[in-house]
């Protein structure tokens, strides 16, 4: 099938094959080939399948389309073609005439390949006229047959039956190589046409080129820093997306872009990790393929060095997304090496901590393993940096190597190598080594893999694969060059396919599957970069995310340990910076409205809690303010107060730890100086490093401090009274027991008459007679 047909590969579906017969055709190569069958009329027009209205128009209203299956074809050998034709316009076409013709001269240039094929039709009016030029000079003179069509009525679309082609009716040279074949519609004033190719091996080829294959080993985009269980659960299910990237190319000859997120979110989750992640996590550990990693959560450096960073950023601790109880009594993990470990390609990889592991600190609780334990894998392959297609410009690299990047993996539509050169995946830009992929190879391979929907659109895209690598291995100039095909970002492979895809490569003459180490190891050529800048809206959304990472980390600094909140924001910015983002731009601004809510709630979730005026009534007081915390971790903070006249002197700063997601009440000395009188005291809250963390806040006070020395008063003159009341009361109490006695002693008296003898005897004595 013809790439040059836009939304051919959808017309396949519609386009019905009519009869059962197949038309064959031969004769001598000087006559005019006939059709056999139905007398070399074609069967009648069919109707559209369902889904096309019809007398709806369309894009590219009158569409034809050509499909071959046989190729390569030998001398002697039979390829098989079928063409159609679909009228997508609201009016009848005419009857007309459909013509099947070739070329008897080989396509010797990728450019003039991509011309024909439609796969590079050129940028701008200059490059599509020499685009135009390229197709006009590749000459399909040799007709195969022509077939009358009937009318076409609006939403119709005819097809011829199988066409047998004898290659040996082809009138082609005794050359290997890639030939030109056309279906060529006209009706009046209406026509259509349909380019294709097939490959012709009357000898054995002349150049053989290697193939590499890297694929991006990745998870839908989101803005999670670090997987959550239930994804990796899903993901690394039977059916999940990981589980199908991993069978899609593990152990077959393919290099893997690794997210080092992937690794890190399964070991952090240690003995909670589900099953089926830490048994996917050994799969990818025994695979022989080649690796390398990617950004962490696949963040996009050009987005990054286009924001203007100087160096592409890195995940600084991952230490919130892990709980002690999860790895307790595990074994200690095996030192990281300083250099990066690598491992051949011709084993399995033994990988030092696969399952997290920790040790027992001194207050007995365990260990958790660091930022390089949880990152750490036996890639084969160092230095290796891939941005998306055609988002790299040329002041990229530079930043690019500064972070380390030995060699950028960029598509050929991002360079201006040379379209009629060789392809080579080895190239220079200045200083920089590039690897390039090669873009209209990748299309089809990445067609053939993943988004064919019927097994004739991926053959389809497996023969015009197929055929622009023949087309470098049909010229002896191109022996030894690997070329670099890729899978891009989205969705994965299906893994028959991929061993389908790669099976075709290596049965294909000429051909021979390379490593990304050979395409690295080829000779470079010079090319130059095709600036291609990301688009502004989203520099603009990521550049206003990551502009308030410098805030949150002052911030954190609230906390015993501000890498539970730094370490979170940047794994969860390098994820907001993902290229797979790219492919869903409504999804992508949700989630960065939605990162916006989550850091201004952080920013705000420390604050003074509202305090009422209050009434100071004394020369020394400790005024009482709450402090919010609506972290998950505790706090630590310094208040400090100030009055906004002297009536009041508050003396130094209040350091409080406040628990998590709690309030506290902090006590500030304060002092009264000059009498009464109305004070604002001003409050601020500061992280123990001086970092203001709240709002300021305001709090009336009503100073009555000589209310103390009147109330002093007042309860000693009480007291006071108390006590003369107390003695006045008792003098009174006992003057009356006085009276009391002596009432009671006068009756007595008056009932004893005094006799003489008495009264004498009481004189002489002083005492009443009887009582000594």
């Amino acid at each position: 099938m013809n790439p040059f047909r836009s939304a051919v590969r959808l017309r396949q579906v519609i386009a019905l094959a009519v009869g059962s017969a197949s038309l064959i055709v031969g004769g001598p190569a000087s006559a005019a080939l006939a059709v056999t069958s139905h007398g070399g009329v074609a069967s009648p027009v069919t109707a559209v399948a369902p889904g096309i209205a019809p007398g709806v128009a369309q894009a590219d209203e009158i569409t034809a389309n050509l499909h071959l299956s046989g190729s390569p074809v030998a001398p002697g050998g039979i390829m098989t073609v079928t063409a159609s034709v679909t009228n997508r316009t609201a009016e009848t076409i005419p009857a007309g005439r459909l013509v099947l013709s070739s070329g008897s001269s080989r396509i010797d240039a990728t450019n003039a390949f991509d011309a024909w094929m439609g796969t590079n039709p050129g940028a701008g009016d200059d490059g599509a006229a020499e685009a135009d030029q390229l197709v006009a000079d590749i000459r399909t003179g040799h007709e195969i047959t022509a077939v009358d069509v009937d009318e076409i009525s609006p939403g119709a679309s005819f097809s011829t039956e199988s066409i047998l082609v004898p290659a040996d009716s082809l009138e082609l040279p005794a050359d290997y190589g890639v030939y030109p074949i056309r279906a060529s519609y006209s009706a009046g004033a209406a026509t259509a046409e349909s380019r294709d190719t097939f490959i012709f091996t009357p000898t054995a080829a002349p150049a053989t080129v290697g193939v590499a294959v890297a694929v991006p080993l990745t998870v839908p985009a989101s803005a999670d820093g670090l997987i959550p269980a239930d994804l990796l659960e899903t993901y690394t299910g039977p059916s999940g997306v990981l589980t199908r990237q991993l069978d899609g190319v593990r152990d077959r000859p393919v290099a893997i872009g690794i997210d080092p997120r992937i690794i890190a979110s399964i070991r952090a989750l240690g003995t909670a990790a589900p099953e089926s992640a830490t048994s996917w996590l050994e799969r990818l550990q025994s695979a022989t393929n080649e690796t390398f990693a990617l950004q962490y959560a696949d963040a996009d450096p050009a987005a990054q060095s286009q924001m203007g960073f100087d160096a592409l950023l890195q995940p600084t601790s991952l230490l919130y997304g892990m709980n002690p109880a999860n790895f307790a009594g595990m074994t200690p993990p095996p030192a990281v090496p300083t250099e990066p470990s690598t491992a051949g390609t011709d084993g399995a990889h033994s990988v030092p901590g696969a399952t997290p592991t920790a040790t027992t600190q001194p207050d007995g609780s365990p260990a958790l393993p660091d930022l390089a334990q949880l990152l750490d894998w036996p890639y084969t392959d160092d230095g290796i940096l891939w941005p998306a297609d055609d988002s790299a410009a040329a002041s990229d690299l530079p930043v690019f190597q500064a972070s380390g990047a030995t060699q950028t993996i960029l598509s050929s539509t991002n360079t201006q190598l040379d379209a009629a050169a060789t392809a080579s995946a080895s190239a220079r830009v200045g200083d920089a080594s590039v690897l390039v992929s090669d873009a209209p190879a990748s299309a089809e391979f990445r067609a053939a893999t993943v988004t064919a929907v019927t097994p004739d659109q991926q053959q389809d895209a497996l023969n015009a694969l197929s055929s622009r690598l023949a087309v470098l291995s049909s010229n002896a100039a191109s022996d030894g060059t690997v070329v670099l095909l890729t899978l891009d970002r989205g969705v994965p492979p299906t893994s028959f396919r991929v061993g389908e895809a790669i099976g075709s490569l290596q049965s294909l003459a000429g051909t021979r599957v390379a490593t990304l180490d050979d395409a690295r190891s080829r000779p470079s050529v010079e090319t130059a970069i095709v600036d291609a800048a990301e688009p502004s809206d989203r520099l603009s959304d990521l550049a206003d995310r990551w502009k308030n990472e410098s805030r949150l980390g002052e911030f954190a600094t609230v906390l015993d340990q501000p890498e539970l909140l730094t370490g979170r924001e940047r794994a969860e910015l390098l994820a907001l910076t993902a290229i797979g983002w790219q492919e869903t731009p409504d999804t992508f601004d949700a989630a960065v409205d939605k990162h916006r809510e989550q850091t201004s709630r952080t920013l705000q979730s420390v604050q003074l809690a509202t305090t009422s005026q209050i009434t100071m009534i004394s020369g020394q007081a400790s005024l009482p303010f709450a402090v919010r915390n609506d972290l998950g971790y505790p706090i630590t903070v310094r208040l400090d107060a100030s009055a906004s006249n002297p009536r009041l002197d508050i003396d130094g700063s209040v350091t409080k730890k406040v628990p998590a997601n709690s309030r506290e009440t902090v006590s500030v000395p304060v002092e009264a100086r000059l009498g009464n009188g109305d004070v604002t005291v001003r409050l601020q809250l500061f992280s123990a490093t001086g970092v203001r963390v709240a709002s300021d806040a305001f709090v009336p006070v009503v100073v009555r401090a000589d209310w103390e020395g009147i109330g002093a008063i007042i309860l000693g003159t009480f007291v006071l009274l108390l006590f003369v009341g107390g003695l006045v009361r008792t003098i009174l109490k006992r003057r009356a027991e006085r009276r009391a006695d002596e009432t009671a002693a006068a009756p007595e008296t008056a009932a004893t008459p005094e006799t003489p003898e008495a009264t004498e005897a009481t004189e002489a004595t002083g005492k009443p007679d009887g009582n000594d």
